[in-house]
């Protein structure tokens, strides 16, 4: 509950800076209903824990859930396949061949 709490005040407060300031619309976009739009690039320092704290400085990105599980993005071979300049080690769940690709010296590996 501790955690829903402070999301609810953080999307509070968002909601309450939008307002008064409208240019902070050009990133974040607060839609009502505890939900927050991302329309650009989002840059935050540090580490991000979802579902519990970094268990390390060393980690960029922890999930932790006993309930649940990570999704890569989903899309068909020709979404896929249109994604400009991909970079080494970018990951994408194929939906047309039912199988996760990973971005590897030029060329998309069925992994």
């Amino acid at each position: 509950m501790g955690e829903l709490h402070n999301l609810k005040r953080w999307l509070s407060m968002l909601r309450r800076t939008a307002e008064a300031d409208p240019a902070a619309n050009d990133v974040l976009t607060y839609q009502g209903n505890n939900q927050v739009e991302w329309s650009e690039n989002l840059v935050v320092g540090g580490s991000l824990g979802i579902g519990a704290a970094p268990g390390s400085a060393s980690e960029i990105l922890s999930l932790t859930s006993t309930t649940a599980g990570f999704v890569l993005p989903r899309m068909t071979t020709v979404e896929r396949n249109a994604i400009v300049a991909p970079v080494n080690g970018m990951m994408v769940y194929d939906t047309t061949v039912g199988a996760i690709y990973g971005y590897e010296g030029g060329a998309w590996v069925n992994i």
